[in-house]
């Protein structure tokens, strides 16, 4: 895959500011992607490139993804927060409150 001309990688701060994000927002779907990416362009900090929803997503996903290093006890605490993140993701999709008042007779 080709890097796109302008495209920079992601500064630790930036990682911060998109977990903190993520934290705030919890996406699930485009939509929620969309108007997390809106947040962040227009909280950045100057220097900081503009962000897509894919390139916010696909940063996120590869965090989350990550496995901890071999040989290493200590998984880096972006890394972590990311993983503690998709659960709470996961979570909140599997929540379901169903209570139509049938189990009562």
């Amino acid at each position: 895959m080709v890097k796109a001309t302008g495209s920079s990688n992601y500064m630790v701060a930036e990682i911060d500011r998109l977990l903190s994000l993520v934290e705030e927002f919890l996406p699930l779907g485009k939509d929620a992607w969309e108007r997390l990416a809106g947040f962040y362009n227009v909280t950045r900090v100057r220097g900081w490139q503009e962000r897509e929803y894919e390139s916010l997503r696909r940063k996120f996903n590869v965090l989350f993804s990550t496995r901890k290093p071999t040989g290493i006890a200590e998984m880096p605490p972006h890394i972590k927060r990311a993983k503690a993140l998709k659960d709470a993701i996961d979570e909140m999709a599997n929540v379901v409150v169903m209570d139509d008042g049938a189990d009562e007779e």
